[in-house]
């Protein structure tokens, strides 16, 4: 297993395990929340790939991906966007989009469970959901949730990010035709970490979890370690 791949499960793991203390609404075929408008690191998006690959349906995936679809593309990464905010700029707003169910669910349910992105991971509700009843997030939970997703663009930054379909398209392509996947017209390059979004008070039930996984060793490093580059 590569370095930076064990990086990302042990983070996945540790954000896991900072969660289970809480009561969520979330349930196996619960798909409300479960839309295409997912965005992602090349990391992430291998893992699905090697998921899909192991288990013999590159074909299922690329039909998939052929199919017409119009998922939402970002204007911005998270890193981007914090570090205008820390820098007190102002950048022009996202372009709304319509949530359209993931192409992903059978029967409401994920058939990339075991390798689903962070951004699926972390997106957790006190209340169940319904198309009429929008999901009840707590603050601490969406600052960490954000934090970590923060991290994982600095561990993959320079490769492509954006929109779940889209990097699994480059992905696909690159294995085809021999690309470097660094980027297409629909997707952007992750940026390095610019500083957290994090206010007084949510710094304060963050922090431990930050330090959790600073101080958790990887191949003999620390993952803060090899978050420096180091």
């Amino acid at each position: 297993m590569h370095q930076t791949t064990a990086v990302v499960e042990r983070i996945f793991a540790i954000f896991s395990d900072w969660c289970k203390d809480r009561t969520w609404a979330c349930r196996k075929g619960c798909a409300s929340c479960c839309t295409q408008n997912v965005t992602l690191t090349t990391l992430e998006a291998q893992q699905i790939v090697t998921f899909i690959r192991e288990n013999n349906r590159k074909e299922w995936l690329a039909a998939i991906l052929d199919s017409k679809l119009s998922p939402h593309r970002p204007n911005y990464t998270i890193n981007t966007l914090a570090r205008a905010c820390l820098a007190g700029k102002e950048l022009a707003e996202e372009t709304p989009s319509t949530p359209v169910p993931c192409p992903f669910l059978l029967e409401s349910c994920c058939t990339i469970y075991p390798v689903r992105p962070f951004a699926c991971r972390s997106f957790l509700s006190l209340k169940s959901c319904n198309p009429l009843q929008p999901a009840l997030v707590d603050g601490a939970h969406l600052a960490a949730a954000t934090a970590i997703n923060q991290l994982l663009e600095h561990l993959d930054q320079g490769k492509a990010w954006g929109n779940m379909l889209d990097i699994l398209t480059l992905l696909l392509n690159e294995r085809k035709e021999g690309e470097n996947g660094n980027g297409t017209r629909h997707t952007l390059r992750s940026q390095p970490l610019p500083g957290f979004m994090l206010g007084p008070d949510e710094y304060d039930q963050v922090a431990p979890l930050l330090e959790r996984i600073f101080l958790t060793s990887v191949g003999g490093r620390t993952i803060e370690t090899i978050l420096n580059g180091r």
